[in-house]
């Protein structure tokens, strides 16, 4: 059964929001987030609609109603989900979506200035937002819980997503900034995704198979125990031969799907008597 605290006894206490990406990317991201959900702390997911394992993902966490499926909007990996030739500044000429690294080496070139945007077509974006928006609905029988986007720094992107989920009364998480959210007090440290960027960057190419998750969140590195409502984000996945071939962000997935189911962070949470929560119970909460 999935870990769900009991915390009637507390009239006050500290609530997490415990946050998986990339649902969809492979049967394999897949599985080790339904792990995360069946045997550990997950209480949300952020589904790819366009990629190939969406649907599939989707089902399988179906099963768990404690964890709200939100659209990770994914614009840098595989085929999107409207016609290419309607986004042409946001894919190849084969129809696929530029990746990260050419974005990232878009803002080497232009050496990363503070005005510059290195995805300033708001009209392709939302577009392309919206047409994974209705594939999302098309496989989940509904809206998703929240709306954001995957990796890619652009304030044009992220005022598409913005305007869409107001549009929609659809939660939108400003992954990139982190920090409080004004409308739900949701703290994300701002330094979380960065720990694990940092492992995948460095020159050890097994570093990310050893990295100490477990021990990063119960010694609180991140500051979370002392907000009332804290966003922590992770990746958990299983690897496989799909996602190798697709990303080098990808040991670090097994260690978080470890650290999310064991025993040493489920204390912590019994010990501060800490409520898991998913976006659903956090939009009841604010009404």
């Amino acid at each position: 059964a999935p870990f769900i605290p009991c915390l009637q006894t507390r009239a006050f206490w500290t609530v997490f929001l415990v946050k998986g990406d990339d649902l969809g990317w492979t049967d394999g991201v897949n599985a080790g987030i339904e792990k995360a959900a069946r045997d550990g702390i997950l209480t949300a997911a952020g589904c790819m609609p366009n990629m190939e394992a969406a649907e599939r993902g989707i089902r399988l966490l179906q099963k768990y109603p404690h964890v709200s499926i939100g659209q990770h909007t994914n614009v840098v990996n595989g085929r999107p989900c409207t016609d290419p030739k309607l986004i042409p500044h946001m894919v190849e000429e084969d129809g696929t979506f530029h990746s990260t690294r050419y974005y990232r080496s878009i803002m080497k070139e232009i050496a990363v200035e503070a005005e510059t945007d290195v995805l300033p077509y708001y009209e392709e974006a939302v577009t392309e937002i919206r047409a994974q928006l209705e594939r999302f609905i098309q496989m989940a029988g509904r809206k998703p819980a929240y709306l954001e986007g995957h990796s890619i720094p652009s304030p044009t992107f992220e005022k598409a997503l913005k305007d869409i989920a107001a549009e929609e009364d659809i939660i939108y998480l400003d992954i990139v900034s982190g920090g409080e959210e004004p409308d739900y007090g949701v703290y994300q440290p701002k330094d979380i995704g960065r720990a694990a960027m940092s492992v995948f960057s460095g020159t050890d190419p097994f570093a990310q198979f050893s990295a100490d998750v477990i021990h990063d969140i119960v010694t609180d590195h991140y500051g979370v125990l002392s907000h009332d409502i804290a966003r922590l984000l992770f990746h958990p996945g299983f690897v496989d031969a799909e996602l190798m071939a697709q990303s080098s962000f990808n040991g670090i997935r097994t260690r978080d799907c470890m650290a999310l189911c064991s025993e040493e962070v489920k204390q912590l949470v019994r010990d501060n008597q800490i409520e898991l929560i998913n976006y659903s119970d956090l939009k009841r909460k604010k009404t």
